[in-house]
């Protein structure tokens, strides 16, 4: 999360707040001023004093008014005051924050994409590239299959799978599955080393960082807020500890599993 996205109408509201607090500390203020002065003199010495000089009665007259509007929308305004300062505020950061982005970024800018060599013709006039990428695309799907070729060489894992096993008893069915479960098991530990995200009991409670990597960590449930998150391992999650790719020939189809095995009388 960036800072832009930060400052959302949570923060516009947390300045509000603190501005609204500040005009109340400010209102107390004012409040205990006047209770000062008129502690000094009280209101009928100054009305007494207001009636003896004809000036200060007019004065009053027109003052009156405004006192009444004061006393009615005093509080009101000063709320409104104190939003519009904390809209002000808000709006000030915010474009500062986006102008310094904006600075950093001319500053480093990208790298330019450097313009693509001419494609090299091959003797039958295809581009080089297409050829290279075809052959990548091949190797990838044996690469794919690799795995499921340990797993058949390894545990008969593929056999096992199109073996129809209604014709067998659960004794008979248990006893297969423990060689096949053994052998593929040693193939998974000897190619990928299989290791548990959290080192930790199912139905434990665990915390999760902030920073915490989604591909790693998958929250169910009521997930609400932001990180730290605390609640129940369910699963605990598999990485490989390593990945021992093949040396594989440059022959061959792709989609080869497992050879067929003739043997010659």
């Amino acid at each position: 999360m960036n800072l832009i996205t930060s400052l959302s109408r949570s923060s516009l509201l947390r300045l509000f707040i603190i501005n609204l607090v500040l005009g109340c500390l400010m209102g107390a203020g004012l409040w205990y001023a006047a209770r000062i002065v008129f502690a000094t003199a009280s209101p009928a010495d100054i009305l007494e004093v207001i009636s003896r000089d004809p000036d200060l009665q007019v004065w009053a007259r027109k003052i009156a008014p405004v006192l009444d509007l004061l006393e009615t929308w005093f509080y009101p305004a000063l709320a409104g005051l104190m939003f519009l300062m904390t809209l002000v505020q808000w709006l000030v950061l915010r474009g500062g924050i986006k102008r310094v982005i904006r600075q950093s970024r001319a500053a480093d800018p990208a790298p330019k994409p450097t313009p693509a060599k001419k494609e090299e013709k091959q003797g039958d006039g295809k581009p080089a590239r297409e050829s290279a990428g075809r052959e990548q695309r091949e190797e990838n799907k044996r690469y794919y299959l690799h795995l499921i070729s340990v797993l058949q060489r390894q545990g008969r894992l593929m056999d096992f799978f199109h073996e129809d096993l209604s014709a067998y008893q659960d004794a008979q069915i248990g006893a297969a599955v423990r060689s096949i479960h053994e052998n593929c098991a040693g193939a998974i530990k000897k190619t990928i080393a299989p290791a548990a995200v959290f080192d930790k009991p199912e139905g434990q409670e665990i915390t999760v960082p902030a920073g915490f990597d989604p591909a790693a960590i998958k929250l169910t449930g009521n997930v609400t807020g932001e990180p730290p998150f605390t609640g129940v391992l369910r699963h605990r999650g598999w990485r490989a500890g390593r990945l021992e790719l093949p040396v594989l020939s440059v022959s061959g189809d792709p989609l080869i599993i497992a050879p067929a095995e003739v043997e010659i009388q």
